[in-house]
């Protein structure tokens, strides 16, 4: 079913999310579309997630797509929200997601446990050497204790790689990195084994995904000598997630992207793709030119990846354009600014929640891959 356009533009997101009415989920979560993305990805042994509040699974119009797509969800999971104060958690979101995505058989990719940046403003005036470790070590313990057993993935770091801070090592400049040292990557991933030994253990790379650049090709570099060195010293990590914010066109067959995946994998780590989505900033024309642009960096950067990987997770950043992250960017950013001030057509469906051409050019690729 679809909405009228004109009363989403009038209305709003929020003014949506009120208007839209819940409905039972107890069929329809069981029961998914058997041509949507959930069951392409599963007969190849592939989890498909998005990056979504639960709540939004029960919503008309997007919760059904939701539901007929996905079987992980990437829930908000982080510091800001779960602990505000430094003498204060606070679960009751938390809570609520874990629980809802258990109930209607959705699995938990946890993010993060650990970041250098988008912290609580505390950590500036509460963190120092003598307790950084504790405060770092207890979160750990605590969070992913409460929800052991139940979040299959953990980004336990994210984003460690920031060539421009420049460093010798290539890491991000941040709380962690600059009172406990290189080694607080070493301390959580312990951390998140010792607090639930059966949670998939992930890095999350950032960067590696633009394309002809030199300073790309030093981030991974830089993502691979971090992940060989972490193996080296016995850091239990078991997986690597790439982060896959593609500026739009994709160029097929990106021979340095695809040695990079093969590196990866050598290492003997799982190996997938945790926030895909695509920026269109610079593809100037119409929509329905925009939108074919678009699908097509979907569609020719998921068949470089399948060529070289058999990845067992695919996690997407946006389900729809109403959510356009890279608007917000725009506001005090230029370089996300369309020159056409349109909005972004960076997810799998249009303002009506509708699928759109990036969607089915991703089902036409898990699809193919299936039948091969």
């Amino acid at each position: 079913m679809r909405i009228d356009r004109r009363f989403l533009m009038k209305t709003g997101t929020t003014a949506i999310a009120g208007a839209l009415v819940h409905t039972s989920l107890a069929s329809t979560m069981s029961h998914r579309s058997s041509t949507g993305l959930a069951s392409l990805g599963a007969a190849r042994g592939m989890k498909v997630g998005i990056q979504s509040s639960a709540g939004r699974f029960s919503q008309w119009v997007l919760g059904e797509f939701l539901r007929d797509n996905f079987n992980m969800i990437t829930p908000p999971l982080k510091w800001t929200s779960i602990r505000p104060k430094p003498d204060q958690y606070e679960f009751v979101e938390a809570d609520r997601e874990v629980a809802f995505s258990k109930a209607h058989e959705l699995a938990i990719h946890g993010h993060n446990l650990c970041w250098n940046g988008s912290n609580p403003a505390w950590f500036s005036s509460v963190l120092s050497k003598q307790n950084a470790r504790d405060y770092l070590n207890d979160y750990i313990k605590t969070v992913v204790g409460r929800y052991r057993g139940q979040v299959d993935s953990w980004d336990v770091v994210n984003e460690p790689i920031a060539i421009w801070n420049h460093r010798p090592d290539g890491l991000r400049s941040g709380p962690w990195l600059d009172i406990i040292g290189p080694d607080y990557i070493d301390l959580a991933f312990q951390a998140t084994q010792g607090a639930d030994p059966s949670c998939l253990r992930t890095l999350n790379l950032n960067g590696c995904e633009e394309q002809s650049s030199s300073s790309v090709e030093q981030v991974r570099i830089t993502s691979l000598n971090l992940v060989k060195t972490l193996l080296k010293r016995g850091v239990p990590i078991q997986a690597v997630a790439l982060e896959a914010h593609l500026d739009a066109p994709w160029r097929p067959n990106d021979v340095a992207y695809l040695d990079f995946l093969r590196s990866l994998r050598d290492t003997g780590l799982q190996v997938y793709i945790s926030e895909l989505d695509v920026n269109d900033t610079a593809i100037p024309g119409p929509a329905s030119h925009v939108e074919d642009a678009v699908a097509q960096t979907y569609s020719s950067y998921l068949k470089d990846v399948l060529s070289v990987i058999a990845i067992e997770r695919l996690i997407f950043w946006s389900c729809s354009d109403r959510f356009d992250w890279y608007g917000s960017l725009a506001e005090t950013q230029p370089r996300w600014r369309r020159a056409d001030g349109q909005l972004h057509h960076l997810g799998l469906t249009d303002l009506n929640f509708s699928p759109n051409p990036a969607y089915y050019a991703v089902c036409k690729v898990l699809k193919a891959n299936r039948e091969k």
